[in-house]
């Protein structure tokens, strides 16, 4: 089963914020859709999961301006100086680069993998080599460029002999992966692969279970799929990350 960080947003030890000025926050945009469904002439609300997603869309936009007032000083380029000299956890004595991430600052769409392998190491670049080739693939289908979107880890560093990273791993590279989120401030993401899809989800399920719908994480809508790494293993999911594609381009109205 797989262990989320602690300060994962999401996480089972998460304790309440107790702070007046939040509740009056949040109370005060309650009350805004309230009046704006009165507006509307409503007189009953719907807790469909129809409505309920329009609501969490909603919410979107109030995740993103309670936010604004504390990214400042918090620029991408900045963030990665200090991440690239990290040593939060054993994985930096064996790596050769740190892989943070590279494209858009501003990218309406984020990509999340699990972990970099041995090529992507070398580099120091997401993406690298025959599964490069492939994602170039994947994203242009979607009509997207490496400099449109942005590219990340969950782990920024290379696993030995490609384990699967600790808790106290992922759990150490968790707040480099928040700090990219809250500066780029993604519409959507998409997460590769089975950890990705977990971990930001908050989910054990295995990720043939996962992929093919929106999740939400803090406002963002997050659709998990396969990895490249994975496709190229096995051509017949390709067919599967098609469908997930195309949902993906409808729901962005690409």
């Amino acid at each position: 089963m797989t262990q989320f960080p602690t300060n994962h947003p999401m996480g089972n030890d998460r304790q309440p914020i107790h702070d007046d000025n939040h509740a009056l926050s949040i109370f005060d945009d309650i009350t805004k859709c309230l009046t704006f469904f009165k507006s509307c002439g409503a007189r009953q609300i719907d807790i469909s999961d129809q409505s309920l997603q329009l609501i969490n869309d909603w919410a979107k936009p109030i995740f993103l301006r309670s936010k604004k007032n504390k990214l400042q000083n918090k620029d991408l380029s900045d963030i990665q100086q200090r991440a690239l000299s990290c040593t939060n956890c054993n994985l930096s004595a064996n790596r050769k680069n740190v892989v943070f991430g590279e494209g858009s600052p501003h990218g309406r769409l984020m990509f999340i993998a699990d972990t970099p392998n041995q090529e992507e190491d070398a580099f120091g670049q997401p993406f690298v080599g025959v599964e490069g080739d492939l994602f170039n693939r994947i994203i242009q289908s979607i009509r997207q460029t490496r400099n449109s979107v942005y590219l990340t880890h969950i782990i920024k560093c290379v696993t030995p002999n490609g384990h699967a990273p600790s808790a106290d791993e992922i759990q150490a590279c968790f707040q480099w992966l928040m700090l990219q989120i809250e500066s780029i401030q993604p519409e959507y993401i998409c997460t590769l692969g089975e950890l990705a899809s977990q971990i930001m989800i908050q989910s054990s399920d295995p990720i043939d279970r996962l992929r093919g719908r929106f999740y939400s994480f803090q406002g963002i809508q997050v659709l998990p799929t396969y990895h490249p790494a994975l496709l190229l293993r096995h051509k017949e999911k390709k067919r599967d990350v098609w469908e997930d594609l195309k949902l993906l381009m409808k729901t962005m109205d690409i």
